[in-house]
């Protein structure tokens, strides 16, 4: 995902962006300038390549809210490598 994209994939990374680094994005879908930066700062934290752009290496290293079914718990945020 890039500057431009849209959808709810652009929506959840909003969210994540929001719960797990602290920014106060608008959850409204649309990859603006504000995401793209905002996601560039969270690729800076997590040092990786910091161009805000959601692709393979964002995928990996950054962290997401975190889920476990078993429990039900949803606090906290974690990467997935």
């Amino acid at each position: 995902m890039d500057y431009g994209s849209s959808g709810s994939g652009v929506e959840w990374l909003q969210f994540t962006l929001n719960s797990c680094y602290g920014f106060s994005l608008a959850t409204d879908g649309e990859f603006g300038s504000n995401t793209r930066s905002a996601l560039a700062s969270a690729q800076q934290q997590e040092k990786i390549t910091a161009d805000g752009i959601y692709g393979t290496q964002s995928r990996q290293y950054l962290k997401f809210p975190r889920y476990r079914e078993i429990t039900g718990d949803r606090s906290g945020c974690e990467s997935v490598n």
